[in-house]
């Protein structure tokens, strides 16, 4: 068989008279960190085709959907009826997100699955580029949601818009791969992308955009490609229920499989002695140090970019640090778990002189 793979929440408001404020800070902490975040866009079969069976029971414990007005509910079918983008409600139907979030559960029993499905059929990929609805709206609901949980990947299955004319498919994937981790400020976020459903007889036309889809991982570090082979769909376009279960489940596998890659590449960097970019490490403590006065002296900004670029332990922690300051405890929570570290509970000031002995600052 040809190889897939290319590459509860704490009652506080009763409580609340017993506790400070603080208190019910960490409270909210303890309550998301362990929800994971993911992002599913695309076209048609993102958005669900196939038939719900009696199988595909929701809502099932630990897993989550992101509603209209941007609040986590049990997740129901279908998982594409709060897309601010998408066609009629008769029209959403089984999407991939149920097989992908079933294995996610099954393969970690701690942790809880929070989905932000926001797809519409028929659209290509230039519908999504930055400065687009579709674009500003993913963009938008995954930093909803990831005030109350951690982005952990993001799931792309379009590429039949645009099978006509493939050619310019692969430029433009990696534009809006860049964009939306830019945005999303995670320069490493795993991004999975789906083959669209190929038969060389009656569907020749796909065999090009597929082949462009299953290189992306060679091109992008922390992408996969789930591949369609053995899928079956039910009108040459859409994949059936079975099918679309088993493309989620490869999802998840590929998702994995980015998230364990990340972590070993992490430990490598930081034991082989080698920082970001092959520098040493004492340049990256430099640079590290020189974040932490850039932030002392107000520029946050400015030493957030420095942080951003640092692929080691060491810039996550200080990514952490500066988005903790900024009030944004789901993402310090994100790039706490990164760096390895739990989330810190000293104040701000010790923490800034603790960051700063371990760069070996005066």
């Amino acid at each position: 068989m040809k190889k897939l793979i290319r590459t509860v929440i704490l009652p506080i408001v009763v409580l609340a008279a017993l506790f400070s404020v603080s208190s019910l800070a960490e409270l909210e902490k303890t309550a998301y960190a362990n929800r994971h975040v993911y992002l599913l866009i695309g076209q048609s079969n993102m958005a669900g085709r196939a038939e719900v069976s009696e199988s595909e029971t929701l809502p099932v414990e630990r897993l989550y959907l992101l509603n209209a007005d941007d609040k986590w509910e049990p997740a129901s079918h279908p998982l594409n009826q709060y897309s601010t983008i998408r066609k009629g409600i008769e029209m959403q139907k089984l999407n991939p997100g149920y097989g992908f979030a079933m294995a996610m559960l099954s393969a970690d029993p701690e942790i809880e699955i929070g989905l932000v499905v926001n797809a519409r059929g028929g659209t290509k990929i230039e519908q999504w580029e930055k400065g687009t609805d579709y674009h500003a709206e993913a963009v938008r609901r995954t930093k909803a949601a990831r005030k109350t949980g951690i982005l952990k990947g993001i799931l792309w299955h379009q590429g039949e818009g645009n099978s006509s004319n493939p050619d310019p498919y692969s430029e433009k994937l990696s534009k809006l791969i860049k964009d939306l981790r830019q945005d999303l400020d995670d320069p490493n976020l795993p991004f999975v992308a789906g083959q669209v459903f190929h038969d060389p007889l009656s569907k020749p036309q796909t065999a090009a955009i597929n082949a462009l889809l299953e290189a992306l991982p060679e091109k992008i570090p922390y992408t996969g490609c789930v591949l369609s082979s053995g899928l079956t769909a039910f009108d040459n376009t859409h994949f059936d229920t079975a099918a679309m279960k088993e493309l989620g489940r490869r999802y998840a596998e590929i998702m994995l499989r980015i998230q364990s890659d990340w972590k070993m590449s992490l430990v490598n960097i930081d034991s082989t002695g080698n920082g970001f970019a092959g520098y040493p490490v004492h340049m990256n403590n430099e640079t590290l140090l020189r974040a932490l006065e850039l932030d002392k002296a107000g520029d946050w900004d400015g030493a957030h970019r420095i942080a951003q670029d640092i692929h080691t332990a060491d810039g996550s922690w200080v990514h952490a640090y500066l988005h903790r300051k900024e009030g944004d405890l789901g993402n310090a929570a994100y790039w706490y778990s990164r760096a390895g570290k739990p989330v810190a509970e000293d104040s701000l000031g010790e923490e800034w002189e603790r960051l700063r002995a371990a760069f070996g600052g005066d």
